[in-house]
């Protein structure tokens, strides 16, 4: 695969461990350095600690949705994705970047990435 993410960092905020290792590894074959955080608070400390390229926002984290995650990237700057499986108009007002609905082709994510981290 074509290393179009190659040294870009990429937070990864996802619960649900399977769809995380696989887009883990397809986002580390386009050469991505990929932080997978499964709550919003490991979320909020990486965003406070790395320079994050994009990131990768699932909207229902456990029983929590990803909005203060998604201010922050806002407030910083960093263009955010949010995935979802659920009615896209939760998501209202939160200014994602993008918006992917599940069940989504790790080509379409990496091809959002690429057009926002470059």
């Amino acid at each position: 695969m074509e290393q179009s993410l190659a040294g870009k960092t990429i937070l990864l905020l996802e619960d649900e461990p399977m769809i995380a290792h696989a887009l883990q590894e397809e986002l580390g074959e386009a050469g991505a350095i990929v932080f997978h955080a499964r709550t919003c608070l490991d979320a909020m400390i990486f965003l406070c600690r790395a320079q994050v390229n994009c990131a990768v926002l699932d909207f229902h984290i456990g029983e929590e949705d990803c909005s203060a995650v998604a201010a922050t990237c806002d407030d910083n700057g960093v263009p955010f994705i949010i995935s979802t499986g659920a009615d896209p108009e939760e998501t209202d007002g939160l200014h994602a970047t993008a918006l992917i609905q599940k069940p989504f082709s790790a080509f379409t994510l990496l091809r959002l990435l690429a057009q926002y981290t470059n």
